[in-house]
């Protein structure tokens, strides 16, 4: 099965290995700069998202009220957020996987973040900068 995202003619097909847009020629994965966490990390400060990001490596955003936990999934599913390298438990004692033991480019994923922010880098996503930490 391959992972693909779509927003406003973008599309990251991680099979191919190829990312396009309608306008455009496919571009092969290795000509484009690779992304790194810290990249990323960055981009979650510009955007506001550096507050939700830190919840879940701290395995907080699973512990306090639903409205956190539903608005953290809500950007892992996404790849605004991803999970962090080590396991955490819920409010309930349930586990919380790292992302290396998910699937690669499911939600929660680092490669799921790669994909959502590289579509933004190249506009297929629009996203306005935050002044402060936002959910």
């Amino acid at each position: 099965m391959t992972n693909k995202i779509h927003s406003r003619n973008y599309l990251v097909e991680n099979k191919s290995k190829k990312i396009c847009r309608d306008e455009n020629p496919c571009l092969s994965l290795s000509k484009i700069k690779t992304m790194r966490v810290s990249t990323i990390k960055k981009l979650q400060e510009t955007y506001g998202l550096k507050q939700m990001q830190d919840m879940i490596n701290s395995g907080q955003a699973w512990k306090m009220e639903g409205s956190y936990g539903r608005a953290a999934m809500s950007h892992l599913e996404s790849g605004a957020c991803m999970l962090p390298k080590e396991r955490h438990n819920d409010y309930y004692g349930n586990t919380v996987p790292s992302r290396d033991d998910l699937k690669e480019g499911t939600k929660g994923t680092f490669q799921n973040s790669v994909n959502f922010w590289t579509a933004v880098q190249n506009g297929g996503i629009e996203m306005e900068v935050e002044d402060g930490d936002d959910f």
